[in-house]
């Protein structure tokens, strides 16, 4: 079986100082690096948390206090959103209908230590994080994804 080639045509676009555009993107791109780092910084603190042999230090702490605090509520929402598609799911004829499965999250463990997109997504919209709702909801959502297929590979490295 022959393999697709996909070519993707990209366009960089240099917009000067002056440019009335130009504090806009420059925002932007502050606001989608400040939440990449606190993305990373996520994954790293829980990450180092979970395998350190010490006393966990203060930004450790602090991360797992956070997410803590909030899993129950994003659980919450969780069950919320899942009862709301299998109510949906239940008018639709029975041959047309899908198997929902709820999804809820564990505080993270050794076995199951980092925070992935679906989690952090949650926790981030939970805990009305600053940087994350700095960004429209695409932007900020892609920033998320690229961090935690990044820190995936990583790891995994």
């Amino acid at each position: 079986m022959e393999k697709l080639n996909k070519e993707y045509r990209t366009y960089q676009i240099n917009i000067k100082n002056g440019h009335r555009m130009y504090s806009y993107f420059d925002e932007l791109c502050l606001n989608s690096n400040n939440l990449n780092n606190t993305t990373n910084f996520f994954i790293r603190q829980v990450y180092t948390a979970l395998y350190n042999e010490g006393i966990l230090q203060p930004l450790q702490q602090e991360v797992l206090k956070v997410i803590l605090d909030n899993i129950d509520i994003m659980n919450a929402n969780q069950r919320k959103a899942f009862l709301k598609k299998l109510e949906k799911e239940q008018l639709k004829p029975k041959d047309e209908q899908k198997e929902i499965k709820e999804n809820l999250f564990d505080f993270p463990s050794k076995e199951k230590s980092f925070l992935g997109y679906n989690f952090l997504d949650c926790l981030f919209k939970t805990m009305k994080q600053k940087d994350y709702y700095s960004l429209p909801g695409q932007i900020n959502q892609q920033v998320v994804q690229n961090v935690v297929q990044t820190g995936r590979v990583f790891l995994q490295a």
